[in-house]
């Protein structure tokens, strides 16, 4: 098996535990990310993206499930995947453990992280003074179950490699200025 497809279903690890993945959603992410370019048109990355979907399957580090439109990851595959980001430091997983407060800058934000999922926790701001210097953080998943209310105007500051970053699920009135300064952003989920 390819580092390439090992790569792709680490993306999986980012979901909580036993959560169904829409397979349009994490090929949307694959797209973004950069992972699926060799082709141009976009019904060719759809098409590519499931290929690899199906691969991850027949492989046995994904099911299907939700009469097929989803995925999701075996609890051991998503356990070791997330041992091997743990080692390397290179991912914050803290998906559905529920957080009451946001992960401090100085013990978590480390600057080499490239992916940070915080889905289904339950926090509601970010502290004022929160600006991590993750400058090739490429994807970060925000989706608190409507408790963020404010993301801080200095939050998105060193983060110039952003490439996804979700914050549907959240009650965001307003996005800091700093998010226009995120030039390689290429998908924004409201």
């Amino acid at each position: 098996m390819s580092a390439a497809i090992t790569n792709l279903s680490m993306d999986c690890a980012l979901y909580p535990e036993d959560f169904a993945i829409s397979k349009d959603r994490l090929i949307d992410y694959w797209i973004a990310e950069g992972f699926i370019e060799e082709v141009k048109n976009t019904q060719a990355k759809y098409d590519r993206g499931h290929i690899i979907l199906n691969r991850l399957v027949n492989c046995c580090l994904l099911e299907s499930a939700k009469y097929g439109r989803c995925v999701k990851m075996h609890d051991l595959i998503r356990d070791t995947v997330l041992w091997i980001t743990s080692e390397s430091r290179l991912f914050m997983v803290k998906s559905g453990v529920g957080l009451l407060e946001f992960p401090g800058e100085q013990a978590e934000w480390k600057e080499n992280l490239e992916k940070v999922s915080l889905i289904g926790n339950f926090f509601e701001q970010i502290p004022s003074n929160m600006s991590p210097h993750c400058k090739i953080l490429s994807t970060l998943w925000l989706l608190v179950a409507d408790d963020l209310m404010r993301i801080t105007e200095c939050f998105f500051v060193h983060m110039h490699g952003l490439k996804v970053l979700n914050l549907s699920s959240s009650n965001i009135e307003v996005l800091p200025n700093s998010v226009s300064d995120l030039t390689n952003l290429r998908l924004l989920l409201l």
